[in-house]
């Protein structure tokens, strides 16, 4: 079955017309955090009760979870686990502002 150039053209145009539409993006430093939760600092929170929080962890910290440093990078990185059972799993979240609409997303 052969595809035309025409429906070709209007399924790589919808896919373009889609990846603009989700362009929002989030970026931070994690060295200006205090070691331990996220939650609460920069205005993240936790969306799920009963979650494990993401934390602010000192890189190769063998007493948390010694994750190798980047070159490039800060001195700190978020790190979660789910320690508490297999069920439970660790999040955070952090609002990102929408700016085609003005509002947070």
């Amino acid at each position: 079955m052969k595809i035309s150039a025409l429906v070709l053209s209007l399924a790589a145009g919808a896919a373009a017309s889609l990846v603009s539409q989700a362009s929002a993006q989030y970026s931070t430093n994690f060295d200006s955090y205090s070691q331990g939760s996220i939650v609460g600092q920069d205005n993240w929170i936790q969306p799920v009760a009963g979650s494990n929080d993401w934390e602010a962890r000192a890189f190769n910290d063998g007493a948390h979870f010694n994750v190798c440093q980047n070159p490039d990078g800060g001195t700190q990185t978020a790190v979660a686990t789910a320690y508490l059972s297999a069920a439970t799993f660790a999040r955070s979240q952090h609002p990102v502002a929408d700016h085609r609409a003005g509002e947070q997303a």
